[in-house]
């Protein structure tokens, strides 16, 4: 049995039924397809949030999330055409059913940490696939099945409700930061959205049920429902180019243009918008998205040949970057909406949307870091979408747009040309090491991660928010005069390595370190390391490194992992704290290097100290011309009073900190509402 058992009864019409009755059939798919997509975008924050605790941020761990939510879309599309091809409509139905059915009552609001002893990856996966591996399959499946059901029960092109989905995962993006995770608890979430689901599943069941009660009658294929794969090869191109633009364009615009908290909610919203426009009015999202891409693509390469003009005016840079993705998703979007076969074809042209978005954002987060050692995927991206302007068009269109097209493959090579001399990538983005005359600098993005001197006299000085009049330096003054024994100090996040320069017989240190590219850049540029002892560093998550350590085994735990936009909250929590401390010896300490533009961290660490029995404390100074603020926790009233001796400043606490299961960004943020 081929594609054409979803074939829709013969309607040349795409307009809205008539009857009460289709009025209602109709508001009941979009509800059910609107929920739907809605929850698949809330659940994937919630169970990330879920997640850190326990396996912590490292690479392996985002991307066995990011891998489970790829790849159980593009399974549930697939066994979605698999049974509709093999079992026709009514047992596609009842396998789909029969998933969600299974799914309810294995669906835990924080799902328990399964441990498989073959690695943190593995133990996440194994961890979401228990839990929630049925409810992801079909919700990856809906946008195709309620679509499929519709032009059967109504009769009716169901494209429309592909507009409506996107239109779901849009409020879904805006209600989960906005309603949900501000006052409501992980469990609380989890119960809510639990909630949500058996609502859909029960959608599912009345928009299923008309195709469960009558047979499908024999009905011959329609023109363009068995599309090959040959046809079928540009849709997953048209797919994957948008998916890959939306990573490209996030990157640019929240580490080298603007690095703000929260900012990656504008390139998505634009993706899914796109999707909106062009599955609504896809004639008209054509044009509109060649009209756009020519309007912002000369702003994108002026933008990538030159990046300095991003970085000077960044609101102009995002609405560059941002507009852009608009446009040409929805001019790749608009075209595959033209592209879409009748009905008949609609499991194997969802199918391969769901491939083609999968391989975009495959090809960026885990094959272009493995390819390059700096962002290419992004222009080459952009390269690529130059090509869908020319396509049918005369020779001088194409030449413009060819030329446009290898500029923008060659502009990464001319930025190179600057003052950076080495690039170094991995899954958490390209760190660079500049050389800015009297220094190198190590910086991601608009984020710096530390500076040496390039003077042999001055090399081995601690430099930036490491001086030795800066709190941390400070604090490692004041313990060390309090003691006659050595001291023991685990410093989590490693920069170019400058408070390896404390290090002495009085005081050892080691680091934990989560980027291995920061790692390399720091022992293969820079001096610190290697000409201050040569301090052993540990690639892993910090709090999953410390939770390791035995209780009472360290004096001093340097916690600096704050500066940038995208902070590990993890660490910072209730719970994250306590650890902290208790692995502290007596008279420990354990020191926050918090300097934030974005985030008041102070306030929030006071409050978990506070319920877990430590005075905070604060130091803010601008030793050589760098601000900074640094925390220190102690449980030690002695340490706490000679810090207070030495100027440092008790931090009045937030009224709750945050928890694991309970925790919200715009609390910290500064001026937030």
């Amino acid at each position: 049995m081929k594609d054409a058992v979803f074939a829709a009864r013969p309607s040349p019409s795409a307009s809205p039924p008539p009857s009460t009755q289709h009025r209602l059939t109709a508001l009941l798919f979009a509800a059910t397809v609107a929920t739907s997509a809605a929850l698949l975008f809330a659940v994937q924050p919630m169970l990330g949030k879920a997640l850190l605790p326990p396996f912590g941020g490292g690479a392996a761990v985002w991307t066995a999330v990011m891998l489970f939510f790829q790849l159980g879309l593009l399974a549930g599309s697939a066994l979605f055409h698999l049974t509709s091809t093999r079992l026709g409509p009514r047992g596609a139905a009842a396998v789909h059913l029969g998933l969600a059915l299974l799914a309810l009552p294995l669906l835990a609001p924080v799902p328990p940490p399964r441990a498989t002893g073959m690695g943190p990856a593995i133990d996440v996966l194994a961890t979401l696939a228990v839990a929630y591996g049925p409810a992801v399959l079909v919700l990856g499946a809906n946008a195709a099945a309620l679509q499929a059901w519709y032009a059967r029960v109504a009769g009716d092109a169901p494209w429309w409700l592909y507009a409506v989905s996107n239109a779901g995962s849009l409020a879904g993006l805006a209600a989960y930061p906005l309603l949900l995770e501000p006052y409501l608890a992980l469990s609380a979430q989890g119960r809510f959205w639990t909630l949500g689901f058996a609502a859909c599943a029960l959608g599912l069941l009345a928009c299923a049920w008309p195709v469960l009660r009558h047979p499908a009658p024999p009905v011959a294929r329609q023109a363009g429902g068995g599309a090959g794969w040959r046809q079928a090869l540009p849709w997953v191109a048209l797919a994957a180019l948008p998916a890959s633009l939306l990573l490209g364009a996030t990157e640019r615009v929240t580490v080298t243009i603007a690095p703000l908290p929260l900012l990656w909610v504008l390139p998505l919203a634009a993706y899914l918008l796109s999707w909106i426009l062009a599955f609504w009015r896809p004639a008209a999202a054509a044009r509109w998205g060649l009209a756009g891409v020519t309007l912002f693509l000369p702003a994108m390469l002026l933008e990538v040949v030159a990046p300095a003009f991003g970085s000077a005016f960044p609101s102009a840079g995002v609405l560059i970057h941002v507009g852009g993705l608009l446009a040409a998703g929805t001019l790749a979007h608009a075209r595959l909406a033209l592209a879409r076969p009748e009905a008949a074809g609609l499991t194997r042209f969802y199918l391969c949307l769901s491939l083609g978005g999968a391989l975009g954002g495959t090809v960026n987060a885990l094959l272009a870091p493995m390819l390059f050692d700096r962002p290419l995927e992004y222009p080459l991206a952009l390269a690529a979408l130059c090509l869908l302007p020319a396509i049918g068009r005369d020779l001088v269109p194409k030449l413009i747009w060819g030329s446009a097209a290898a500029l923008l493959a060659l502009a990464p090579l001319l930025e190179g040309m600057g003052g950076s001399i080495r690039w170094g990538r991995d899954f958490y983005g390209a760190v660079q090491v500049q050389d800015q005359g009297d220094r190198l600098v190590l910086a991601h993005g608009r984020t710096l991660h530390g500076y040496q001197w390039q003077d042999p006299a001055r090399a081995l000085e601690p430099t930036g928010y490491y001086h030795r009049e800066a709190g941390g330096g400070r604090l490692i003054a004041v313990m060390s005069a309090r003691r006659d024994t050595p001291m023991q100090a685990v410093l989590v996040g490693l920069g170019a390595g400058a408070m390896a320069c404390y290090g002495s017989d009085r005081l050892r240190l080691s680091y934990i370190e989560i980027s291995p590219a920061v790692v390399d850049a720091a022992r293969r540029w820079f001096t610190f390391l290697r000409d201050c002892g040569d301090p052993p560093v540990v690639i892993a998550d910090g709090r999953v490194g410390l939770r390791d350590a035995a209780p009472g085994s360290i004096d001093l735990v340097v916690l600096d992992a704050y500066s940038g936009a995208s902070v590990p909250v993890h660490m910072a929590t209730a719970e994250g704290v306590a650890l902290f401390l208790d692995r502290l010896a007596p008279g420990g300490a354990a020191a926050f290097h918090a300097s934030n533009t974005h985030f008041d961290l102070p306030p929030l660490i006071a409050a978990a100290g506070r319920e877990a029995g430590a005075q905070v404390l604060s130091l803010a100074a601008a030793p050589g011309g760098q601000p900074s603020v640094w925390v220190a926790v102690t449980r030690d009233a002695g340490l706490a009073a000679a810090l207070a001796a030495e100027g440092w400043a008790h931090v009045a606490p937030a009224a709750t900190p945050w928890r694991d299961d309970r925790w919200h960004l715009g609390a910290a943020l500064r001026g937030w509402w």
